[in-house]
């Protein structure tokens, strides 16, 4: 069964007391994508839902019409196994891998969430779109779809992400998505 992630919303957040010393997984608040923490005059980005939350961190918080929490996604994939129903999740239609533009860190972003997410849920695979060619050209649109394409499979191996990416294919003239593309792009990260 395929899960629709539509776009969300961020919103970014000092913890509350409460939270402080728990991991994003166990916050049944908010659904904690991540986290923005000092060190020293560096501001570090943690993924990590194991990681425990400190006093001055900024949670990144996903206001999702999925689930609430990871308790809910948790449940989720229980109810999967139980039913014998092997989940997927889908990235929003909207995507682009390969205009290295601003839109392209939100769409990154919403491929690794939708991994963390897919992954909490035990499930099979994340399918997304990559994107248009846009004015720059087929070329160097592939060239930046295959290295942003890399840069969320690094990511994913370093946060233990289990379930599968799938590139969709397109018959659109516009868009990067030819079978033979994606064979191409997946060879090649």
């Amino acid at each position: 069964m395929e899960i629709q992630m539509v776009r969300v919303n961020i919103v970014d957040r000092s913890p509350d007391d409460e939270e402080v010393g728990l991991t994003p997984l166990e916050v049944d608040s908010d659904l904690i994508v991540g986290m923005v923490r000092r060190k020293g005059k560096k501001e570090v980005k943690i993924t990590d839902p194991n990681e425990k939350i400190k006093a001055d961190d900024i949670l990144v918080t996903l206001a999702s019409g999925l689930a609430q929490n990871f308790q809910e996604l948790k449940m989720l994939g229980r109810m999967g196994e139980e039913l014998d129903v092997r989940l997927s999740m889908h990235t929003p239609y909207y995507m682009d891998l390969a205009s290295n533009t601003e839109l392209t860190e939100k769409s990154v972003n919403s491929v690794k969430w939708a991994g963390t997410m897919t992954n909490v849920m035990k499930g099979g695979i994340v399918v997304t779109h990559s994107g248009l060619y846009g004015t720059q050209g087929k070329k160097r649109a592939r060239e930046n779809i295959t290295e942003n394409v890399g840069k969320i499979m690094d990511w994913w191996k370093e946060n233990g992400i289990k379930p599968l990416l799938g590139i969709e294919t397109s018959g659109r003239q516009e868009i990067c998505g030819s079978r033979d593309e994606i064979v191409d792009i997946c060879t090649e990260v």
